[in-house]
Protein backbone atom coordinates (compact mmCIF):
# COMPACT_ATOMS: atom_id res chain seq x y z
CA UNK A 1 0.00 0.00 0.00
CA UNK A 2 1.44 3.65 -0.86
CA UNK A 3 1.26 6.05 1.82
CA UNK A 4 1.36 9.69 0.62
CA UNK A 5 3.38 11.32 3.97
CA UNK A 6 2.78 14.71 3.23
CA UNK A 7 -1.10 14.18 2.95
CA UNK A 8 -1.40 15.04 -0.56
CA UNK A 9 -5.45 15.31 -1.58
CA UNK A 10 -6.92 15.02 2.01
CA UNK A 11 -7.27 17.62 4.41
CA UNK A 12 -6.13 17.95 8.01
CA UNK A 13 -9.33 17.13 10.31
CA UNK A 14 -11.60 19.84 11.29
CA UNK A 15 -10.38 21.79 7.92
CA UNK A 16 -12.25 23.35 4.91
CA UNK A 17 -11.44 22.35 1.51
CA UNK A 18 -11.36 25.96 0.23
CA UNK A 19 -11.68 24.69 -3.13
CA UNK A 20 -14.51 22.23 -2.92
CA UNK A 21 -16.14 25.00 -1.12
CA UNK A 22 -15.19 27.59 -3.64
CA UNK A 23 -16.76 25.27 -6.35
CA UNK A 24 -20.56 25.75 -4.95
CA UNK A 25 -20.26 29.37 -3.48
CA UNK A 26 -19.01 31.39 -5.91
CA UNK A 27 -21.54 30.17 -8.91
CA UNK A 28 -24.28 31.11 -5.95
CA UNK A 29 -23.00 34.56 -6.30
CA UNK A 30 -22.06 34.94 -9.84
CA UNK A 31 -25.76 33.43 -10.93
CA UNK A 32 -27.55 36.17 -8.78
CA UNK A 33 -25.16 38.90 -10.14
CA UNK A 34 -26.27 37.46 -13.69
CA UNK A 35 -30.09 37.42 -12.95
CA UNK A 36 -29.57 41.12 -11.52
CA UNK A 37 -27.68 42.33 -14.47
CA UNK A 38 -30.13 41.22 -16.96
CA UNK A 39 -32.87 42.64 -15.02
CA UNK A 40 -31.25 45.67 -14.63
CA UNK A 41 -31.25 45.38 -19.08
CA UNK A 42 -34.77 44.81 -19.20
CA UNK A 43 -34.09 41.45 -20.61
CA UNK A 44 -36.50 39.61 -17.82
CA UNK A 45 -39.03 39.71 -15.43
CA UNK A 46 -37.42 40.06 -12.02
CA UNK A 47 -38.90 37.51 -9.78
CA UNK A 48 -37.01 36.95 -6.31
CA UNK A 49 -37.32 35.84 -3.15
CA UNK A 50 -34.11 34.53 -0.31
CA UNK A 51 -35.77 31.80 0.95
CA UNK A 52 -35.35 31.89 5.67
CA UNK A 53 -33.16 34.44 5.37
CA UNK A 54 -34.21 38.69 5.28
CA UNK A 55 -32.57 41.05 3.88
CA UNK A 56 -31.77 45.09 4.23
CA UNK A 57 -32.94 47.37 1.47
CA UNK A 58 -32.85 51.56 1.98
CA UNK A 59 -33.38 54.29 -0.59
CA UNK A 60 -33.17 57.93 -0.43
CA UNK A 61 -36.87 58.10 -1.31
CA UNK A 62 -39.50 55.94 -2.96
CA UNK A 63 -42.31 57.17 -5.08
CA UNK A 64 -45.18 54.94 -5.67
CA UNK A 65 -48.38 54.54 -7.52
CA UNK A 66 -51.40 51.99 -7.07
CA UNK A 67 -50.09 51.31 -3.27
CA UNK A 68 -51.80 47.96 -1.03
CA UNK A 69 -50.84 46.78 2.14
CA UNK A 70 -52.15 43.93 4.14
CA UNK A 71 -50.93 41.05 7.10
CA UNK A 72 -49.83 37.77 5.98
CA UNK A 73 -47.58 34.98 6.84
CA UNK A 74 -43.96 33.91 5.30
CA UNK A 75 -42.57 30.32 5.70
CA UNK A 76 -38.87 30.27 5.36
CA UNK A 77 -36.72 27.03 3.99
CA UNK A 78 -36.13 25.58 7.60
CA UNK A 79 -39.61 25.79 8.31
CA UNK A 80 -40.63 29.13 10.37
CA UNK A 81 -43.09 31.49 10.16
CA UNK A 82 -42.78 35.36 9.83
CA UNK A 83 -45.50 37.43 10.19
CA UNK A 84 -45.32 40.35 7.45
CA UNK A 85 -46.92 42.98 5.84
CA UNK A 86 -46.82 42.34 2.02
CA UNK A 87 -46.76 45.78 0.65
CA UNK A 88 -47.61 46.30 -3.70
CA UNK A 89 -47.21 48.66 -6.18
CA UNK A 90 -48.25 49.34 -9.42
CA UNK A 91 -44.98 50.95 -10.60
CA UNK A 92 -42.54 52.55 -8.06
CA UNK A 93 -39.47 54.49 -8.23
CA UNK A 94 -36.14 54.42 -5.82
CA UNK A 95 -33.26 56.74 -5.74
CA UNK A 96 -29.88 55.52 -4.57
CA UNK A 97 -31.29 52.24 -3.68
CA UNK A 98 -29.30 49.85 -1.76
CA UNK A 99 -29.81 46.46 -0.89
CA UNK A 100 -28.10 43.96 1.34
CA UNK A 101 -28.26 40.07 2.28
CA UNK A 102 -25.73 38.45 4.74
CA UNK A 103 -24.77 34.74 4.69
CA UNK A 104 -22.92 32.30 6.80
CA UNK A 105 -20.23 30.52 5.17
CA UNK A 106 -17.19 28.51 6.81
CA UNK A 107 -14.55 31.63 7.07
CA UNK A 108 -17.36 33.69 8.54
CA UNK A 109 -20.68 36.18 7.50
CA UNK A 110 -20.72 37.51 3.99
CA UNK A 111 -22.21 40.35 2.50
CA UNK A 112 -24.00 40.64 -1.13
CA UNK A 113 -24.55 44.25 -1.52
CA UNK A 114 -26.31 45.55 -4.42
CA UNK A 115 -26.72 49.68 -5.48
CA UNK A 116 -28.41 51.39 -7.93
CA UNK A 117 -30.22 54.11 -8.84
CA UNK A 118 -27.70 56.93 -8.15
CA UNK A 119 -28.20 59.12 -11.21
CA UNK A 120 -31.54 57.39 -12.74
CA UNK A 121 -34.02 56.37 -10.29
CA UNK A 122 -34.54 52.06 -10.08
CA UNK A 123 -37.97 51.53 -11.64
CA UNK A 124 -40.44 48.62 -10.49
CA UNK A 125 -44.06 47.84 -12.03
CA UNK A 126 -46.41 45.56 -10.17
CA UNK A 127 -43.72 44.97 -7.53
CA UNK A 128 -44.24 43.71 -3.87
CA UNK A 129 -42.17 43.48 -0.87
CA UNK A 130 -43.16 41.25 2.11
CA UNK A 131 -41.66 42.99 5.25
CA UNK A 132 -41.80 43.23 8.68
CA UNK A 133 -39.68 46.24 9.71
CA UNK A 134 -40.59 49.83 7.60
CA UNK A 135 -38.72 52.83 8.41
CA UNK A 136 -39.58 56.28 6.72
CA UNK A 137 -41.45 59.62 6.08
CA UNK A 138 -44.44 58.81 4.56
CA UNK A 139 -46.87 60.99 2.68
CA UNK A 140 -50.48 58.98 1.21
CA UNK A 141 -52.32 60.43 -1.37
CA UNK A 142 -55.94 59.01 -2.08
CA UNK A 143 -55.77 56.75 1.27
CA UNK A 144 -58.24 54.11 2.64
CA UNK A 145 -57.52 52.14 5.66
CA UNK A 146 -59.23 49.08 8.08
CA UNK A 147 -60.74 47.58 4.51
CA UNK A 148 -60.84 43.99 4.00
CA UNK A 149 -57.79 42.88 2.58
CA UNK A 150 -59.45 40.54 0.09
CA UNK A 151 -61.19 43.95 -1.26
CA UNK A 152 -57.92 46.21 -2.00
CA UNK A 153 -57.76 46.94 -5.14
CA UNK A 154 -55.59 49.61 -6.21
CA UNK A 155 -52.48 47.52 -6.55
CA UNK A 156 -50.94 44.62 -7.82
CA UNK A 157 -52.18 41.84 -4.97
CA UNK A 158 -54.92 41.30 -2.28
CA UNK A 159 -54.84 39.25 0.80
CA UNK A 160 -56.70 37.00 2.57
CA UNK A 161 -60.84 37.85 3.49
CA UNK A 162 -60.88 39.25 6.68
CA UNK A 163 -57.84 40.64 7.28
CA UNK A 164 -56.84 43.76 7.76
CA UNK A 165 -56.05 45.94 4.11
CA UNK A 166 -55.10 49.50 3.61
CA UNK A 167 -54.50 51.15 -0.38
CA UNK A 168 -53.56 54.40 -1.41
CA UNK A 169 -53.41 55.84 -5.16
CA UNK A 170 -49.74 57.16 -4.57
CA UNK A 171 -47.25 56.86 -1.61
CA UNK A 172 -44.30 58.94 -0.95
CA UNK A 173 -41.12 57.70 1.10
CA UNK A 174 -38.30 59.72 1.89
CA UNK A 175 -35.28 58.19 4.00
CA UNK A 176 -36.64 54.42 3.10
CA UNK A 177 -35.41 51.50 5.37
CA UNK A 178 -36.67 48.13 5.69
CA UNK A 179 -36.41 44.51 6.39
CA UNK A 180 -38.15 41.98 3.87
CA UNK A 181 -38.14 38.62 3.69
CA UNK A 182 -38.94 38.99 -0.45
CA UNK A 183 -39.37 40.79 -3.20
CA UNK A 184 -41.10 40.17 -6.50
CA UNK A 185 -41.92 42.53 -9.36
CA UNK A 186 -42.84 42.41 -13.43
CA UNK A 187 -40.26 44.14 -14.37
CA UNK A 188 -37.51 45.64 -12.49
CA UNK A 189 -34.78 47.91 -13.97
CA UNK A 190 -31.81 49.08 -12.71
CA UNK A 191 -29.52 51.83 -13.73
CA UNK A 192 -26.01 52.25 -12.38
CA UNK A 193 -26.39 48.65 -11.01
CA UNK A 194 -23.09 47.69 -9.10
CA UNK A 195 -22.81 44.35 -7.04
CA UNK A 196 -20.11 43.36 -4.24
CA UNK A 197 -19.58 40.58 -2.09
CA UNK A 198 -17.32 40.45 0.62
CA UNK A 199 -16.34 39.19 4.19
CA UNK A 200 -17.87 40.78 6.99
CA UNK A 201 -21.13 42.19 7.76
CA UNK A 202 -21.49 45.59 5.63
CA UNK A 203 -25.22 46.00 5.35
CA UNK A 204 -26.89 49.25 3.85
CA UNK A 205 -28.19 50.16 7.35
Amino acid sequence: MNVDPKGAGRNPAGRVAWRNYAMVFVPAFVVAGLTMSLAAQGALAASFAVSGTSFKLAADSLDGTGFVSYGAVDTGADGAHHPVTPGGFRSAQLKNLCQSVVTPSPFGPVTMRLTAGGTTPVKATNMVADFDQLQGDITFNGYASGMDASQVSGGPSTGARGQWGQQAKTIHIANLRQRAWSTTAATFILSGLTIKVSFGTHECF
